[in-house]
């Protein structure tokens, strides 16, 4: 797990600030297709709206899943060093990619921790991050689904 861990997050903070500005990209992109969408009518427009929607999901998993692979590798990195880990698992020595998809699927939908625990600074600062960035985005979309709710009537 270290291994593919280590693999699969090359350049940490690089990525992470990808993550931020694909994701704000990501909305900006929304928010003009559905801006676009209130002229079309039928197949198209539900076309269109099934677009926007599909894009807020994977944008919504792909922030989540690059959180994972980030505090995967940061677990790991520092577990290999003989330094605390920074997080707590809860009954669990080795956790997977499951655990960690759980605990930013946690953050990213509720912008809180649930039964895995912060540990250290560092890892605190990132899950900073993360709640910070899964409450604009989270608010954006509530703003975009208000909007398309009252555009229909």
């Amino acid at each position: 797990m270290y291994r593919r861990a280590l693999l699969q997050d090359d350049g940490q903070r690089i990525l992470l600030f990808l993550v931020v500005v694909t994701s704000v990209a990501s909305l900006v992109a929304i928010a003009m297709e559905l801006a676009v969408v209130k002229d079309m009518h039928g197949l198209i427009k539900s076309a269109h709206i099934a677009l926007a929607g599909m894009t807020v999901l994977s944008s919504w998993a792909f922030i989540q899943v690059m959180f994972s692979l980030h505090y995967a590798h940061d677990y790991y990195l520092a577990r290999h060093r003989n330094e605390p880990c920074g997080l707590q698992f809860p009954e669990e020595e080795q956790p997977g990619y499951g655990d960690f998809f759980y605990f930013a699927a946690v953050i990213g939908t509720s912008g809180q921790t649930a039964d895995v625990s912060f540990t250290s600074k560092s890892m605190r600062r990132i899950g900073a991050v993360h709640c910070i960035l899964a409450y604009l985005f989270n608010t954006v979309v509530l703003a975009l689904l208000i909007n398309i709710g009252a555009s229909l009537f």
